[in-house]
């Protein structure tokens, strides 16, 4: 009988120990399947951002008004416009990518876990007190046809700071080109690890049928004039960037062929 007990409890701790497993290989699955429709080798990455992004109010007024020692980064890709889809506005590319960064498969252990502690994590002097702000806790509370409102908190942890549409790119260097943009920033001016994400759309005059899609992140500890992480770190987060990236994509590929 004990040995029968022993085996029985062996079991189910084996059990209980390979849920999760389960669960992670099953949402890996999902995720490569997301992603895998994107072809990685379209993206172009960068280990810096656009100087018109570092030079913006959201840099150097919100998260790192210090100037100190950042990480930066950023990744873009080109794609074509169906013929159903050449009139569609920034504003509904950038919040149909919107929607599938913060509601994607690749966001959604962190979406899940920041929904069930439900608190704030976000705060900087710049944007005002959190008890007014406009607050989004599901993923049908994201639309896919207009951008949060600017202020608007997701997930407690990231926050709307900037929006703008259809202004010139100064950082086009073949031509006349405007682009459009969503800031988020997260972490807290009085902490030691700030940051904001960029959504932006860029269009070449020339080229109505084609777009540019870019998400560009830069991270800082806003305190403390160092690194906020060690290497490791700065290596796991491109590559979850990249897989966020990928996943925003292909969201906003399925959106724009069904226009």
């Amino acid at each position: 009988m004990i040995s029968t007990h022993i085996i029985s409890a062996r079991s189910m701790v084996g059990i209980v120990a390979a849920v999760p497993a389960v669960f992670a290989l099953k949402h890996a699955w999902e995720v490569y399947g997301q992603t895998r429709v994107v072809d990685r080798s379209r993206i172009v990455s960068k280990g810096d951002i656009s100087d018109a992004y570092r030079q913006s109010s959201t840099i150097k007024d919100i998260v790192n008004p210090r100037d100190h020692v950042s990480t930066s980064d950023s990744r873009y890709v080109d794609l074509t416009l169906p013929k159903n889809a050449r009139e569609v506005t920034d504003e509904r590319i950038l919040a149909a990518f919107t929607h599938g960064f913060f509601g994607g498969k690749v966001f959604a252990p962190e979406r899940i876990v920041l929904a069930a502690i439900g608190r704030d994590f976000t705060g900087f002097e710049g944007l005002g007190a959190n008890s007014e702000l406009q607050r989004v806790w599901t993923v049908s509370g994201i639309s896919s046809f207009k951008l949060p409102t600017l202020h608007s908190l997701l997930f407690g942890a990231f926050q709307v700071c900037n929006i703008e549409l259809q202004y010139e790119d100064k950082d086009a260097g073949d031509g006349p080109s405007t682009r459009s943009s969503i800031d988020f920033a997260y972490g807290s001016d009085q902490g030691r690890f700030a940051g904001a994400h960029r959504f932006s759309v860029i269009r070449d005059s020339n080229r109505s049928d084609v777009i540019r899609v870019v998400f560009e992140s830069l991270s800082c500890n806003p305190t403390v004039n160092k690194p906020f992480g060690p290497e490791f770190a700065l290596v796991f987060h491109r590559a979850y960037a990249m897989l966020l990236f990928q996943d925003s994509i292909a969201s906003l590929v399925q959106d724009l062929n069904g226009v």
